[in-house]
């Protein structure tokens, strides 16, 4: 049997940072949400259960990404 990958407090976790960010973005369409759920729950599946670190990456995923520029 394959188990949820989630359980309630995760998911209960999960829509508190979605309704928050949602409110604080002023973001009530379903496609805004949508990509909102989609950043909290990738963060989730690498197992992220921070309020602040999950806040962060769904109004700001970009500071996660790697630099492009050359260091060098």
């Amino acid at each position: 049997m394959n188990d949820p990958p989630f359980d309630k407090i995760e998911l209960m976790l999960f829509d508190a940072v979605l309704e928050e960010v949602s409110r604080d973005l002023e973001i009530a369409d379903e496609a805004g949400l949508s990509r909102l759920r989609a950043r909290i729950l990738f963060l989730g599946k690498i197992g992220v259960r921070d309020f602040d670190v999950l806040y962060t990456y769904a109004t700001r995923p970009q500071i996660f990404k790697f630099s492009m520029v050359d260091p060098a």
